[in-house]
């Protein structure tokens, strides 16, 4: 990189260079880059069809550059930077600037903290859907580790989730509606009725179609958004292995126990 190709006479950042940067980060991480800025809406420039919305982000990439005042080997240190994910302007700054904060042990720590604020319920500040939806793919276990015990499945998660596009599902502000309160007797019942009608299926082992309900609720635990309580927990979980179903990790904790000595633990 020399200087004339990234300064101009005013000293502002020449958008052919964010057009370097685009293309190169588009080179590591395919479309899982330019997704997040594509509009759909196209025009045309010096008779090239381009997208508005990628154009447009290219605009406030160089502005935002600009107003950083990074000089050319610093700009060099953000696309020599081993990001995990697409990297947002604001991280592709800080790492143009040395930042640490892309390292797997600090998003490691990053997404505890995001996920407990999500299991209070309270808001949350991702930096990434991909960053989510590695931290949820670890269910309970991100909460009550530490890093050096998680490291080789964190950073495995966070390859495996690297172009996950998903949205980010929303929880609730308000209060979710408290459970129907049901006595142990009443539990039991309920357990006795899952276990009658499971054994009256006629499911193939590869079968999950009338089990949906049950391994959502499994789904939606282990990604720490179900609010359905211990009881609807416990019923799914019951359901799936009367059913000759393997049993989800998420919903193991929650298995009525089957010897009257455990119950009496």
């Amino acid at each position: 990189m020399t200087a004339d190709l990234i300064l101009n006479a005013s000293g502002s950042i020449l958008l052919r260079w964010v057009d370097e940067i685009f293309r190169r980060l588009t080179g590591r991480f395919g479309a899982s880059f330019t997704e997040r800025f594509r509009s759909g809406q196209f025009e045309l420039v010096d008779g090239v069809s381009l997208d508005a919305g990628i154009e447009a982000a290219k605009q406030i990439w160089a502005e935002e550059i600009d107003f950083a005042q990074l000089t050319p080997e610093q700009i060099k240190r953000g696309l020599q930077a081993r990001y995990p994910y697409p990297p947002s302007c604001d991280e592709f700054i800080r790492a143009c600037l040395g930042g640490s904060d892309l390292d797997p042990e600090a998003l490691f720590y990053r997404a505890q903290a995001e996920m407990a604020k999500r299991r209070a319920r309270r808001p949350q500040n991702w930096p990434s859907s991909m960053l989510f939806w590695a931290a949820a793919s670890l269910g309970n276990d991100l909460l009550h580790s530490d890093y050096r015990s998680m490291r080789g499945r964190w950073i495995a998660a966070l390859d495996a989730n690297r172009h996950h596009l998903g949205d980010i599902p929303d929880v609730s502000d308000e209060e979710a509606l408290p459970a129907p309160k049901l006595s142990p007797q009443d539990v039991q019942v309920r357990i006795a009725d899952v276990q009658l009608a499971a054994t009256r299926m006629e499911l193939p082992s590869n079968d999950r179609v009338r089990l949906e309900w049950a391994f959502k609720i499994a789904d939606e635990t282990a990604r720490g958004v179900y609010h359905g309580g211990m009881n609807g927990k416990r019923l799914a979980a019951e359901a799936i292995r009367q059913a000759r179903q393997a049993v989800p990790v998420s919903l193991l904790p929650f298995l009525a126990k089957t010897k009257p000595m455990e119950d009496e633990a």
